[in-house]
């Protein structure tokens, strides 16, 4: 299987240098669609106040249509800790398609040349979301000429569904060049190639590419084949807004791509490292199932990870289960591994050999029990002891009488002697002023879930949130879900 040139530091290197990051500019871009009964949002919190302290920051927008023309542009200060920006209000159309970026800049220091904000995808009553994808790069951004390939989501084809990816043409014409997008096989092998500039020569020119577009129907993908889109790493970021088109509504079920990765970056045990060297946890709830899916697109190698496990209400404990899996290279291919109903907290412990610092997941989230075709993929995965500690996380939601948004967070140290229990003070805001402060505990090795309709109330139309928890010790991670009875779903990873 053929490796891909990326902008990739190893891991660490790349925590060492985010030390000294500076920008005065924070962007993404995301696809609109905009219909009479569906409509585009983007939310995000005041973190640059609420976190760090930032005075004066200025959010901008600016949306384009699929050529590249600027239809619309917007920026004011940001005064309040939550905010949503619904573009078919905005834009005082029923019928759009085009692109936005969103654009924060402000100062001293945004440390971050992405803005951490939301798109929510509604048509009807069904609702995705996905975080902070692509971004055009700042001027003072050094560039390289590389490539990255995209991938790693699940593609599902059936009747009036198709996988999508949303690709962007940057500042200068003609600078995206020619795409190479790829069906590839459970282990990677090429089943059918296409190469094309898709028509985006202009100047921020984009396009929702949908698959059954640009292949036949024998040449898409089957269940855990997988899609590849090779693009330059130049101009722009290149993480797309990728996942599941259907058609009934036009609906994005969408998430972001990650990429191929050549970095050969090891976590090599030594007298310095925690008996934990990488771990991959998986939490849920009983009203929904979870796959865990593995793509054979990292770091070549072969691990084997023993598995821990928490029932509801419990902590960790060992099981007599492991699985060994190659995590790329040849013999590598894309497994699965689903959550039992009782499993509240699942852990994959990666505590000797040579373990790649990165190891990709997507956590398939659906409803169980209900017939609707939608699921939320969340794209993570391993969290190696190399990451700096983290005390605050936030993240979104939707909250209704028919909505419920649930947070899953573990607590899982690296070291086992700092393993403790966590405070954690949970506040939650929405557009109508609410801005409730609830104290939580979490115990050590342990999962905990917080429902936020029990915060912030139901009702009858679905209110977007926002949520930040502060953590006293470093050892908690949050994931968001959303999800109605009937189906619909979506999440994110906490920022």
């Amino acid at each position: 299987m053929e490796q891909h040139r990326t902008a990739q530091l190893p891991l660490a290197d790349r925590f060492a240098a985010q030390r000294a990051w500076f920008a005065t500019r924070a962007s993404a871009i995301f696809p609109v669609v905009v219909r009479p009964d569906g409509d585009t949002i983007l939310a995000f919190l005041d973190y640059w106040r609420l976190k760090n302290g930032l005075e004066g920051v200025i959010a901008g927008i600016r949306v384009r249509d699929e050529d590249g023309g600027i239809v619309l542009q917007h920026a004011a200060p940001i005064s309040k800790a939550h905010n949503e920006i619904s573009l078919g209000a905005l834009l005082g159309r029923d019928h759009f398609d085009g692109s936005v970026e969103f654009e924060v800049v402000g100062g001293p220091n945004l440390v971050f040349n992405y803005a951490a904000v939301v798109a929510f995808y509604r048509s009807g009553r069904r609702f995705s979301a996905v975080h902070a994808p692509g971004r055009i790069r700042n001027a003072d951004e050094p560039r390289r000429m590389r490539r990255s390939v995209e991938t790693n989501w699940t593609c599902r084809v059936a009747e009036g569904v198709t996988p999508f990816f949303h690709v962007f043409n940057g500042p200068r014409e003609g600078a995206l060049g020619e795409l190479r997008v790829q069906v590839r096989r459970a282990d990677g092998a090429v089943k059918a190639s296409r190469r094309s500039t898709l028509g985006l020569e202009a100047p921020f020119a984009s396009r929702v590419v949908r698959l059954d577009e640009i292949f036949a129907p024998e040449d898409l993908p089957e269940r855990d084949e997988f899609v590849t889109v090779e693009l330059p790493d130049e101009d722009c970021f290149p993480r797309l807004v990728v996942g599941n088109f259907h058609r009934d509504g036009d609906f994005l079920e969408a998430t972001h791509s990650f990429y191929w990765s050549e970095v050969d970056d090891r976590l090599v045990p030594g007298r310095d490292a925690p008996e934990l060297l990488s771990f991959i946890p998986a939490s849920n709830v009983p009203e929904l199932d979870l796959d865990l899916v593995f793509y054979p697109t990292n770091s070549p190698g072969e691990v084997t990870a023993t598995l821990r496990e928490a029932c509801h209400g419990g902590r960790l404990e060992k099981t007599s289960h492991s699985h060994t899996w190659r995590t790329g290279g040849p013999g590598a291919s894309v497994w699965r591994r689903q959550l039992d109903a009782s499993t509240a907290l699942l852990s994959f412990d990666l505590t000797e050999g040579d373990v790649p610092s990165r190891i990709n997941t997507s956590y398939r989230y659906s409803v169980r029990g209900s017939q609707a075709p939608l699921a939320t993929d969340i794209a993570t995965g391993a969290h190696a002891y190399v990451y700096p500690p983290k005390h605050s996380h936030w993240g979104h939601g939707l909250v209704s009488d028919a909505f419920e948004t649930v947070l899953l967070i573990r607590n899982i140290a690296h070291r086992r002697r700092d393993s403790a229990a966590t405070l954690a003070q949970l506040r939650v805001f929405d557009a109508q002023g609410l801005d409730r402060t609830v104290t939580m505990r979490v115990e050590p090795e342990s999962p905990a879930f917080m429902r936020l309709r029990d915060v912030a109330g139901g009702g009858r139309d679905e209110r977007i949130v926002s949520w930040l928890l502060r953590a006293d010790h470093p050892d908690l991670e949050a994931f968001w879900i959303t999800f109605s009875p009937e189906g619909s779903i979506c999440g994110e990873h906490a920022f």
